[in-house]
């Protein structure tokens, strides 16, 4: 996987067959994941943490536009 969030994080965002929805149920879904593990002591994995500032830089980018 992409270790460079910005450049990940600016395709997603001008890809149109994303919705701001998809976003937004995107964000969530790893938030709730993360919750999950971290309310069982377990290690979250690096990617989750990847991928939800992916998500969160994404959403941003689409919302200065």
């Amino acid at each position: 996987m992409t270790t460079n969030v910005q450049a990940l994080a600016r395709a997603l965002a001008r890809d149109r067959g994303f919705s701001d929805y998809d976003f937004w149920r995107a964000k969530n879904n790893l938030e709730n994941a993360i919750h999950a593990i971290a309310g069982r002591n377990e290690p979250i994995p690096i990617d989750y943490l990847r991928w939800r500032a992916v998500v969160r830089q994404a959403r941003d980018i689409r919302r200065a536009v």
